[in-house]
């Protein structure tokens, strides 16, 4: 029997998804940080926040609901709003229970991301049930990394913390960023966020040349993101040598790993991690639901 189980905070949530996600606590960073990230109330998503995990087992509904141990979670679904959806992979039935669960908290969805076979099984049966359309907006490919790889020719300079003399740079940056990569969800503030919760770092060789963000954190693992070079200062190394600096004073802090996510269609930034030690591990869907 498949069962979806709701929460009602993200205290809840990881009490009963944690030892599931560090099992596979790379594929699961993402997840993981986001809901560290609202644990500790350093975030700006809007009520109401869904948690649910997807379990599977005892065919007994009153058993299930009075005691966690007679199932045991097979996936995660949840939604930071205003964000869309974000799924793990998760079995074919657990689709029809899982749009059901999420009606009951939301009339309308912007979208939905996860692995492919399970995000476009959700928007088919979201939009046969209640309408509308999606489609492809970005399909993005997950690195891990667990040891650095520097470049044979380090770029000149060094990597330092964003101060917030640094914030008119870090704000036209962060828009070429999102530009970029359509990385739309991370907002008109990002800059000043990262820089205020001092995971914003600037590659200076006689000026800032690039920067990188330790973008979340998880128990074990540390994402990043949010890198950019201008294009007057690209094909010099500065944005390879500064995620292997970061990478390398993430895992000398006691990281076991990092990870990041690429555009898959952008063959150059695939290029340029893979170079420093990131190897894929999954790939994954954004679908605009409208």
């Amino acid at each position: 029997m498949i069962r979806v189980r709701t929460y009602p905070d993200v205290r809840a949530f990881l009490a009963r998804a944690e030892p599931w996600l560090l099992r596979a606590e790379q594929r699961y960073g993402l997840l993981l940080g986001i809901a560290c990230q609202v644990l500790s109330g350093t975030h700006r998503y809007r009520a109401p926040l869904y948690w649910a995990t997807i379990e599977e087992g005892s065919t007994d509904a009153d058993a299930v609901a009075n005691s966690a141990d007679d199932a045991s979670p097979v996936g995660c679904a949840f939604r930071t709003p205003p964000h869309q959806v974000g799924v793990t992979a998760l079995p074919a039935a657990a689709i029809e229970p899982l749009v059901a669960s999420l009606r009951e908290t939301y009339l309308n969805l912007p979208g939905v991301a996860g692995p492919e076979p399970t995000a476009t099984a959700f928007a088919d049966a979201w939009t046969a049930r209640f309408g509308g359309k999606w489609w492809l907006e970005q399909r993005q490919r997950l690195h891990s990394l667990t040891r650095v790889t520097f470049p044979s020719t380090p770029a000149a300079g060094a990597l330092r913390a964003a101060l917030p003399p640094d914030g008119p740079v870090a704000r036209a940056w962060m828009a070429g960023f999102i530009r970029d990569t359509r990385a739309r969800h991370l907002g008109a503030d990002a800059a000043e966020r990262l820089i205020e919760q001092q995971r914003l770092y600037i590659w200076v060789d006689g000026q800032p040349r690039c920067m990188v963000s330790a973008v979340r954190d998880t128990p074990n693992t540390a994402g990043i993101g949010a890198v950019y070079t201008p294009p007057q200062f690209r094909g010099r190394g500065y944005a390879s040598t500064a995620v292997a600096t970061l990478s390398r004073q993430l895992l000398d802090s006691g990281r076991r790993s990092c990870f990041l996510y690429t555009d898959v269609e952008n063959p150059v930034s695939n290029a340029v991690y893979a170079r420093v030690g990131f190897e894929p591990i999954d790939d994954v869907v954004e679908l605009k639901i409208l």
